[in-house]
């Protein structure tokens, strides 16, 4: 059944990282909520943040956020497990756009049933985009290895070893992730924040690379973190959810 609807839903979001802007108080519009379209806004003091996923063919899905600085999105197509980032030639992410994505990602993972794979691909794409540095697109085209390409950390609270880069300097941690470490429970959530955080998402050890390279620089401040993002881009996309 298709449901076209006007409902706001208030939010009071922490954004990734105190450096983030702070415009104010959020509310979430979802104009439309059926099995071929989500839609709607992320409402912003006197200003409103587009957002769309829409089913273009069987296990095909064009998710798009329209930005103060441009529209971007991504085409994702589950049958060649391959997704499309997409943005103006001239398009570049600013502090701005980053702490609305932020919340956007943030408040449609609390909102969302991703039972349904419109909304699912829409809160994964907007759980990828939220995590892009400032600047212009660093994000590539993204194909997955369905057997290869994750390494998946569902329902685990114990403590692994983690490799990522700063830099041209290596690091390697040995850390606890997953709900079981209260100083950072979301350590591995391929998604966006920590409301969420007893729900459905992926959790895997690239995305776990990538927030603690976030962590140790500083969300968005600099690109130090391409690398880890680019190697968790798919995993985002495509890794197989799990409810903590």
């Amino acid at each position: 059944m298709s449901k076209h609807m006007g409902l706001c839903i208030g939010l009071v979001i922490a954004t990734a990282a105190c450096s983030e802007p702070d415009p104010g108080p959020r509310a979430l519009r979802l104009d439309q909520l059926d099995a071929e379209r989500v839609a709607g806004a992320l409402i912003v003091g006197d200003r409103e943040v587009p957002f769309a996923s829409a089913r273009a063919a069987d296990g095909v899905y064009a998710v798009r956020f329209e930005l103060p600085g441009g529209e971007v999105g991504t085409d994702v197509d589950w049958n060649a497990y391959a997704a499309m980032p997409r943005a103006g030639a001239t398009w570049a992410m600013s502090a701005d756009d980053r702490a609305d994505l932020d919340a956007l990602a943030t408040a449609l993972a609390d909102s969302l049933d991703r039972a349904d794979p419109v909304a699912d691909n829409l809160v994964r794409q907007a759980g990828l985009w939220a995590r892009h540095p400032t600047g212009a697109l660093v994000l590539q085209p993204i194909v997955a290895d369905r057997e290869r390409s994750w390494t998946t950390l569902c329902n685990g609270t114990s403590y692994r070893t983690f490799n990522w880069t700063w830099g041209s300097t290596a690091k390697s941690e040995y850390l606890k992730y997953g709900p079981g470490d209260t100083a950072n429970p979301c350590r591995a959530r391929c998604g966006n924040g920590c409301n969420a955080i007893v729900g459905t998402s992926a959790w895997t050890v690239d995305c776990a690379r990538h927030d603690r390279c976030e962590q140790y620089g500083g969300s968005g401040v600099n690109s130090q973190c391409n690398d880890e993002l680019a190697s968790a881009s798919d995993d985002f996309s495509f890794a197989p959810n799990c409810s903590y």
